[in-house]
């Protein structure tokens, strides 16, 4: 998922540009670039891989300019490299990108026959010479670019500038989101309003078929047909606070451990008035997650779907008033578990330094925990690299076993409860054929538990409705530490 940044400002806007970028890295890239108008001529600087190597390049190669738009790259059309990244050029045009044009193929063709030549492998590059093409033929920037648009298909979002106009930035949205910034005497264009955080709280979003010219002194609207339109301004919630790692090394880290506090503002969101919600959006209170790997926004929506369950019982009538107190009350300690659980991190980066030296992990869990087990396998391969797969450990004699040998870790995920006994079966399954065991479970589940086991990770006692919230968190802390040591 690429992410996108304009600025029409007043001081030089690369170095702005680059940190904004910095604030997209979650939706992941393998390439970034940033163009500006300087002395009226377009001007760029693109890099393979991370943004540190387009700051290096920044550094050796300046660029001026008051205006100016920024990308990074995920790859779909053409191979990571310098070559397609963006920013792409096309005789006085400058374009970069977030999505698929569908119709590139066709596009690209009509284009070469028309005499055009492209230097990339890129759907992006079709775009800007579009927008060139329409150039030649007399038209100006605007509606250049509005003739250009009304020929694509697929899901995009486009920031254009032209040569020679250092007060204009088009931009279009058909799909993923662009957010318009207003600031004092200067304009932005951001993939999300946390990219303009550090710039302005005040937000308009796009919405589908919406292009928007962004001048110095504000924005025009309008819909794909040129109608101009009006969308609502509104304040961001989002703050630079909110996008910085604080004393963390990662951003991962850091959402692990805010996980006490926005479970808690979720739960007193929804303890007191889900009673009274009727057809509206339930929202989880997370704040920003930057990390790519979703956790905090993971344990608040289970934190709401528990809430509106208890609700939903009492509403039907399977829940008596005595049980919602009493389910009310567990909800409500989630924070003080979770706070426990996080304090079980120098245990778990141990296990996680020895987890980091497999190719392979099967993660086991029964009931709410067969979800969990999926969850921790995916985690495990976002960001460690390392293959994993979540089980329901009933299914375990139906394939996996015939894989569990010496160098299998299996991450046991079973809290005591009714089915804990079959899920020690499963694990003498395991033990039986050499598999390295990690069971994340309770006090009496560790007790109880004859099995050898490489590790345990001990966790508090807590009341079932809160357990999946709970158990999430060491699942988290493995996957993220196991990366760490991953490099």
């Amino acid at each position: 998922m690429c992410g996108i940044v304009g600025i029409v400002g007043h001081s030089q806007v690369a170095p702005l540009i680059v940190d904004a970028l910095k604030r997209l890295e979650y939706r992941g890239y393998d390439s970034a670039g940033v163009a500006t108008i300087e002395h009226g001529q377009l001007a760029r600087r693109r890099a393979e891989g991370k943004l540190i190597n387009l700051e290096r390049r920044l550094k050796d190669e300046p660029l001026d300019g008051t205006i100016g738009i920024g990308h990074t790259r995920w790859a779909t059309h053409g191979v990571p490299n310098e070559t397609n990244a963006h920013p792409h050029f096309s005789d006085g045009v400058a374009i970069v990108h977030n999505g698929i044009i569908e119709n590139f193929a066709e596009l690209r063709g009509e284009l070469i026959r028309d005499g055009y030549s492209f230097s990339s492998q890129t759907d992006t590059e079709v775009v800007a010479h579009l927008v060139a093409r329409e150039l030649a033929r007399g038209l100006k920037p605007v509606e250049a670019a509005h003739q250009a648009l009304k020929r694509l298909e697929g899901a995009f979002a486009l920031a254009i500038m032209f040569k020679g106009d250092e007060d204009l930035i088009v931009g279009a949205r058909n799909g993923p989101p662009l957010a318009v910034g207003h600031g004092d005497g200067e304009m932005f264009l951001g993939s999300d309003a946390i990219a303009l955080a550090p710039f302005t709280n005040s937000i308009t979003y796009l919405e589908d078929g919406d292009w928007a010219v962004v001048r110095r002194d504000g924005v025009a609207i309008f819909d794909i047909d040129g109608t101009k339109v009006d969308r609502k301004r509104q304040q961001s919630l989002s703050t630079s606070f909110m996008v910085d790692k604080g004393n963390r090394r990662h951003f991962m880290e850091k959402e692990i451990h805010e996980q006490p506090e926005v479970i808690s503002h979720t739960l007193a969101n929804y303890l007191d008035f889900v009673g009274g919600v009727s057809d509206v959006v339930l929202p989880t209170l997370a704040g920003p997650e930057i990390g790519v790997a979703s956790t905090k926004a993971f344990t608040c929506q289970l934190s709401v779907l528990a809430s509106l369950a208890v609700r939903a019982g009492v509403a039907r009538g399977t829940i008596s008033k005595e049980q919602e107190k009493t389910l009310v009350r567990a909800l409500s300690e989630a924070p003080r578990y979770a706070n426990q659980v996080l304090k079980l991190e120098e245990q778990i980066e141990r296990i996680a330094r020895e987890l980091s030296r497999y190719k392979d992990v099967l993660y086991l869990g029964r009931d709410t925990n067969f979800p969990l087990a999926m969850e921790g396998a995916l985690k495990l391969k976002e960001i460690s690299y390392i293959h994993a797969e979540g089980y329901a450990a009933g299914e375990l004699k139906h394939g996996p076993i015939a894989l569990i040998d010496e160098n299998m870790p299996v991450i046991v995920i079973a809290p005591h409860d009714h089915i804990f006994e079959k899920t020690v079966s499963n694990m003498q399954e395991v033990a039986a054929r050499g598999g390295k065991i990690i069971l994340i479970t309770d006090s009496k589940g560790a007790a109880l538990t004859s099995v050898k086991t490489m590790e345990t990770i001990i966790l508090p006692d807590v009341p079932e409705i809160i357990s999946p919230i709970i158990y999430a968190l060491p699942i988290q802390m493995l996957a993220y530490f196991t990366a760490v040591f991953m490099g």
